[in-house]
């Protein structure tokens, strides 16, 4: 029994761990994608889509040398300040 449940525990959490990431993803772009596009052309799905293009162009963007500069100095005031 306990062999079992160490098995299949972790599947467990880890598809209920991605359906609710996905449900937050959809839930959240979804609202600001229903908008922008025409009457009935919204499918379910979109909004994780977008969440996933988002989170690459911020990992692209991280990855020029400005937006590396402006978090180099922001983590150099930030440990400036005392008790941080």
């Amino acid at each position: 029994m306990m062999r079992g449940l160490v098995v299949v525990l972790p599947m467990a959490l880890t598809i209920y761990g991605v359906v609710w990431i996905v449900g937050i993803f959809d839930s959240v772009f979804g609202k600001w994608l229903v908008p922008l596009l025409p009457e009935g052309w919204y499918i379910p799905g979109m909004g994780v889509v977008i969440g996933v293009v988002l989170v690459l162009g911020v990992g692209i963007l991280a990855d020029y040398w400005l937006v590396r500069t402006l978090v180099t100095w922001a983590d150099e005031m930030l440990e400036s300040l005392p008790l941080v």
